[in-house]
């Protein structure tokens, strides 16, 4: 039988663990950085070759001009939705997933009902000589239920997050052909390309297959345009994973690589950040030439090759031309468009800490005692345990975020000014031991009065169960 350690052997005990996992978190980082270095040289090195080490970043975007770009993409929004409607109007659109949510049994099982697609997000929008009779059932508000979630806002938040979550794993397939519609890359999905759409690498396809897999991949990404649509009518942010910044200038600015507005620093900066060898892409050609690597290697290479995957997306964001976004985001800075409209890739807890707003004794009890317990609470155990798990796991933030949000993500700074989330200390709920809580629709989350009498380990313990009970439910109801 093992012996008890001492209170002092137990102290030095968790000493030795904490300084271990500093240690391997610091050669971890270290390893990362040797890493960055290695990658900021080899663009650098691929900048001076093309004669664009010299160019100039965009200019910073002040916080007027960003309250001007909102005004004007909310005046768009705004239009798009006051534009004549078809005598049966539309109230809303209501349609139910599972609570393990799968983006592709989603777009498989819509697929298949064809025009009894009452979600709208598959079907052509036209209807006898309208070409856009439909398309205002994409812009009123939708109804989505996981499960037995009431959808007062949080379920349809959960959705748009699971969706941007699983881009990269979705594919088309049809007589055993089986197609995926994004690459994977570190800053998020990259449209997949003619070549593999149309299955040119298999042996022996009959063309019959390739042109039923090249209609169902048009059909997909026209959804995932319609969503990502209606998540910005909604005035949702989209995961910065959805689409990397490359790709906004080309869909959102509808910018190519043959276009002023869209600098050749920039375009190699952005593709860099994909992951792709531009230098090897650059060592091969016959050429050494800048212009000709730009405006036609890299511009074939990533637009005209992927043109199904793109102009599909575009049909999809703009209703087919109904909701034309591109003619007032052409005319802003693709940073406008990625603060505005995109998340930041990263979330810190410095970030989720500007936005917590602490709300004491929420039913009306004005006991000072009790008051000062919860603004203890709050600064001295609450701030204190979101750090520390931060620390210790990557995914717990995206995870509390969910939690508390529905989203993974929060918006820019800029983009949402007054975004808030509740921490609320409701002196109603009874109980030593009652988890925390959250009304995702509200952006808050419930906790008791007696804020666990300041016991961090009871805290912990108890945040910890409801994170896992939402995980293994996949959404709490709201």
């Amino acid at each position: 039988m093992q012996k008890a350690l001492s209170a002092s052997e137990e102290k030095e005990e968790r000493m030795r663990q904490e300084n271990e996992f500093f240690k391997k978190r610091m050669e971890s980082l270290g390893k990362v950085n040797q890493e960055q270095r290695h990658k900021v040289e080899e663009l650098n090195s691929l900048l001076k070759r093309l004669g664009l080490e010299k160019d100039e970043d965009d200019a910073e975007i002040s916080e007027r001009d960003y309250e001007s770009f909102r005004s004007i993409f909310q005046n768009c929004i705004d239009a798009i939705k006051a534009k004549p409607k078809p005598k049966k109007k539309v109230i809303r659109i209501e349609f139910s997933v599972e609570n393990n949510f799968s983006l592709q049994k989603l777009l498989d099982d819509l697929d298949e009902r064809e025009n009894k697609d009452n979600s709208f997000l598959l079907r052509d929008l036209s209807f006898h000589k309208d070409k856009h009779f439909h398309a205002s059932k994409l812009i009123v508000d939708w109804v989505i239920k996981f499960g037995a979630a009431l959808d007062e806002g949080g379920p349809t938040k959960h959705f748009f997050s699971e969706v941007w979550a699983q881009l990269e794993t979705l594919k088309v397939h049809a007589f055993g052909v089986e197609v995926e519609l994004f690459e994977e890359s570190p800053v998020g999905a990259m449209p997949t390309s003619d070549e593999k759409l149309r299955c040119e690498g298999i042996k022996n396809i009959e063309p019959d297959v390739v042109e039923i897999i090249v209609g169902k991949a048009k059909r997909y990404y026209r959804a995932i345009g319609r969503i990502m649509f209606h998540s910005l009518v909604r005035g949702f942010v989209v995961s910065s994973t959805a689409m990397p910044r490359f790709y906004r200038n080309v869909i959102f600015r509808e910018c190519d690589l043959q276009d002023s507005r869209y600098k050749h620093m920039k375009v190699i900066k952005d593709l860099d950040t994909t992951g792709y060898k531009l230098s090897e892409m650059y060592d091969d050609l016959d050429e050494d030439s800048s212009e000709i690597f730009i405006t036609k290697t890299l511009h074939d290479q990533f637009i005209v090759l992927r043109s199904i995957a793109i102009n599909s997306l575009k049909e999809g964001l703009t209703l087919d031309g109904y909701a034309d976004l591109s003619v007032v985001l052409r005319t802003m800075p693709e940073k406008a468009i990625s603060d505005l409209l995109f998340a930041p890739p990263d979330t810190n807890v410095a970030d989720v800490f500007k936005v917590f707003k602490p709300i004491f004794s929420i039913d009306g009890i004005e006991q000072e005692q009790i008051s000062d317990n919860q603004k203890f609470f709050f600064e001295k155990i609450f701030k204190i345990v979101i750090r520390e798990k931060t620390e210790e796991d990557s995914l717990f933030l995206p995870n509390f975020l969910c939690f508390v949000t529905a989203l993974t993500f929060l918006p820019h700074s800029l983009a949402r000014p007054g975004y808030e989330i509740l921490v609320e200390f409701h002196s109603s709920i009874d109980g030593a031991e009652a988890r925390p809580e959250s009304k995702t629709c509200a952006n808050a989350l419930i906790l008791p009065g007696h804020a666990y009498n300041c016991d961090k380990e009871l805290f912990v313990r108890l945040l910890t169960e409801s994170l896992f009970e939402m995980k293994e439910n996949n959404f709490s109801d709201d």
